[in-house]
């Protein structure tokens, strides 16, 4: 992707200039249907808002027939500006629903098939690494299953082609394993930081000490005891333990840690196996055939499924070890807290609001009873305190959903963000949609339902009316905070800021810079979904909340689409599978629409009316059940004239476009359409190999870039493409893609920055003369003489990663 122009709106016309289709070859399907999602949703509401505010409008202003009554303007465009003489006008309004409604069920089933069409041209054009799309992951195996042979027997039996395996990867419990590694990690991350200490003590030795005596005197076990006279007393004795050095007993554990780690490995065979395995089939069709008729996600044996498209950096190593019937408790109880915060939010947010009044805090706080004292200083604390503490706690929602999905045992990381995006909503639509405009007319309707129940009734009816003028204003201000947030990437600038107080290692510090954002859509979409639901649910009470919508998701539009672009860089493709669950959730707007205004037409005294907004109710119903059936049905399809070439045959052959882009369904409604590919490798989805590039960049203590273009110098030159590794990379990502990553863990290597009095230097010869199976390195990494730490490329250990 070419950079943005350097003045200060032409990222603005970039990114108006690149076509939607050019996000698919950077980031994807998944950002290509979540800036697609965002289109749709505006063109719903723009669809919706013309003739709703042509004809409501009007009817909505004359509708009093006082012009004496002090009404504010957003109440006179309201639906509660009609008042009972002219009552006959909801007919207008049961009209638009039904011709929304009508028309939005059009536009959704066109746009799930375009999905399916898009998505089956993409999978079958695209070149992909080995076995991504052609292997199943297997979970809840029974014991007679995990032998090879009667694994193969049990999938002969699923259809033609389904028992063309090509390899079985049977997973195992590396607990035990996994600890060391994590010890191993902790030693190393210590050890770094005891020689970043070193290096920077032997900073103040100046270079007439030993610089110039490295120069003439090559022999490096003279300087290092040298700079070790050079040493303060107290700097020594810290180096020293109660048995023998820090420095020693580090590396000496190092090198046990890396014995043992070498030699579970080597008996990684006689590991117990967990009941869960990768199926490698010999081609994408065999792979279709046995996954849509086993069912994918179904029970194929009591306490089995089945997932399709795995891909090894979207699987979540951890969950496949667990039992079943602790993974099911597990997702019981988490399924419950999750609606248990869905429904209970109101309390803690109640609580804080309640606590953070300056009369209760000075209660069980005595040391701010001052402040009852000063009225001014109470008024603005309890003003500040309570929105600053909700918004905090409210900040942390998507992670306590993102943790128990995690929780409930979910193989992969897509379905982790499903399963989020799924409570997500429903708690930012209740919590917001449902409290919010309850509470605008509640004190109000508890008082008159205690004076008069009929009376209560039409308050509770012109409960949503009031609760549209919140709307209007929030849609905006609420899009277009997140936006700029999304812009100015909040999170990344305040770690990075942040870098100079924790990064001591150039380890840290290369993490720390290099971690780029990755997106997250099980909470990105439901900003977008929940902005256009509560912009549905108000259309035909508010109309004008629509172009208040239409703002919001157009700056949410261009705020994601540069993220996407420059920033986002996602760890794993889901191929768009947020997509249709975005759609189907656009329902409970029209649902909430619909409701509102059978309440309006049964407190009106409309039975007539009413009666047809029960109809149109139940229609709606019938319309989202069979929309739903036959996306299940569409689902469940197999892509027809499917390339039979192995994908290694097809990646050696570099087999023309057009031979794979053929993907099409079992019927002719769904014929898939071509779409042009670019033949450009893609930075996203790509494997990384160690690299030296000439650029550099570097970090000083306030934690600085020497230059904006270094860092992406740096990764842009080891990123290629699998077509673009040798044959022996090839064979070798090949054998080892769906190996648990614990079994191929490479020895770390200690990474210690070149100084100018030569230290690392010695550090790293002393470390592989006494610890031979230590890796220790200089490359990559130098402390310039004014203390700035440069790095040059990623770190030595660096393996063939697969991202």
């Amino acid at each position: 992707m070419e950079p943005t122009n350097a003045d200060m709106f032409g990222w603005l016309k970039q990114i108006y200039t690149i076509p939607l289709s050019e996000v698919t070859k950077i980031v994807g399907l998944d950002g290509y249907f979540f800036l697609r999602h965002i289109i749709f949703v505006i063109l719903i509401c723009a669809i919706i808002a013309v003739p709703s505010m042509s004809v409501l409008i009007p009817l909505h202003v004359i509708g009093n027939g006082n012009e004496n009554m002090s009404t504010s303007l957003l109440e006179k465009i309201s639906l509660s500006n009609i008042q009972e003489q002219n009552k006959i006008r909801h007919v207008a309004h049961v009209v638009l629903s039904a011709f929304s409604m009508c028309l939005s069920l059009f536009l959704f089933d066109r746009e799930l098939t375009t999905y399916f069409r898009i998505k089956a041209d993409c999978m079958f054009s695209r070149d992909e690494i080995p076995g991504s799309t052609s292997t199943l992951l297997v979970k809840g195996l029974y014991p007679e299953y995990l032998q090879e042979k009667q694994l193969v027997s049990f999938f002969s039996d699923a259809g033609p082609n389904s028992n063309n395996i090509k390899k079985v990867w049977y997973n195992r419990d590396y607990s035990a394993l996994r600890k060391l590694a994590q010890n191993r990690e902790r030693i190393v991350n210590k050890l770094e930081t005891q020689e970043m200490w070193l290096l920077e003590k032997s900073m103040g030795i100046g270079k007439t000490n030993l610089g110039d005596y490295r120069n003439n005197n090559k022999d490096s076990k003279i300087v290092g005891n040298l700079w070790r006279e050079y040493l303060q007393k107290e700097d020594l004795d810290r180096m020293k333990g109660k048995k023998g050095t820090l420095f020693t007993w580090l590396k000496g554990e190092l090198s046990r840690l890396n014995s043992q780690i070498h030699l579970l490995q080597s008996q990684s065979e006689s590991l117990p196996l967990t009941a869960s395995c990768f199926i490698q089939f010999k081609d994408k069709l065999s792979c279709f055939i046995a996954s849509r008729s086993l069912g994918i996600g179904r029970h194929i044996t009591p306490g089995t499924h089945v997932f399709d498209k795995i891909h090894p950096a979207d699987v979540i190593w951890n969950n496949l070890t667990v039992a079943g019937w602790i993974q099911n408790f597990f997702h019981t109880s988490a399924t419950a807290l999750n609606y248990l915060f869905i429904f209970g939010w109101t309390f803690p947010v109640a609580l804080i609001s309640m606590f953070t009044q300056a009369e209760l805090m000075s209660q069980w706080m005595p040391q701010v009873q001052w402040l009852v004292h000063v009225p001014q200083m109470s008024n603005v604390f309890s003003s500040m305190i309570s929105p600053l503490l909700v918004s905090a706690l409210t900040s942390q929602v998507p992670r306590m959903f993102r943790a128990l999905a995690r929780l409930k045992g979910f193989p992969t990381n897509t379905l982790v963000e499903m399963d989020v995006q799924k409570h997500l909503f429903l708690f930012m639509f209740f919590q917001l949609f449902v409290i919010a405009t309850l509470a605008t007319g509640l004190p109000s309707l508890l008082q008159k339902i205690l004076l008069n129940t009929n009376e209560g009734a039409i308050t509770l009816a012109s409960s949503l009316p009031r609760a549209s003028t919140f709307f209007i204003t929030y849609v905006i201000a609420n899009n277009l905070t997140a936006s700029g947030s999304v812009l100015l990437q909040t999170s990344q600038l305040s770690s990075y800021c942040w870098l100079k107080y924790f990064a001591k290692t150039p380890r840290e510090h290369f993490n720390a810079i290099y971690r780029c954002a990755t997106p997250e859509w099980g909470s990105i979409y439901p900003l977008a979904t929940n902005t256009c639901s509560i912009g549905i649910a108000y259309a035909l009470i508010t109309p004008l909340i629509l172009p208040s919508v239409i703002i919001g998701l157009l700056a949410m539009y261009i705020a994601y689409k540069y993220c996407i672009l420059y920033c986002y860089i996602p760890r794993c493709m889901a191929d768009g599978d947020y997509y249709p669950r975005a759609i189907f959730q656009l329902f409970s707007g029209f649902y909430c629409q619909q409701i509102a205004l059978l309440g309006t037409l049964l407190v009106s005294q409309q039975p007539i009316l009413a009666g047809m907004m029960v109809l149109i109710l139940v229609l709606t119903g019938i319309g989202h059940y069979t929309l739903k059936q036959k996306f299940q049905d569409m689902k469940t399809r197999i892509p027809l004239k499917i390339n039979k070439v192995d994908d290694e045959a097809l990646h050696h052959l570099n087999l023309s476009e057009g031979s794979t882009k053929n993907g099409s369904f079992a019927t002719a409604e769904y014929e898939s359409a071509s779409t042009s590919r670019d033949d450009e490798p893609s930075a996203r989805n790509s494997i990384y190999v160690p690299s030296t590039p000439d650029s550099v960049f570097s970090t000083t203590s306030e934690a600085t870039l020497v230059n904006d273009k270094a860092v992406i110098d740096i990764f842009g030159s080891i990123a290629q493409q699998f077509e673009n590794l040798s044959s022996i990379q090839k064979s070798f990502v090949s054998s080892q893609f769906f190996e648990h990553p614990l079994s191929r863990l490479s020895r770390p290597c200690v990474w210690i920055p070149k100084d100018k009095n030569g230290v690392a230097l010695d550090q790293v010869d002393e470390m592989q003369r006494l610890f031979p199976n230590l890796r220790a390195s200089c490359h990559g990494a130098e402390m310039s003489p004014d203390g700035t730490l440069v790095i040059t490329s990623p770190p030595p250990d660096v393996d063939i990663t697969i991202v």
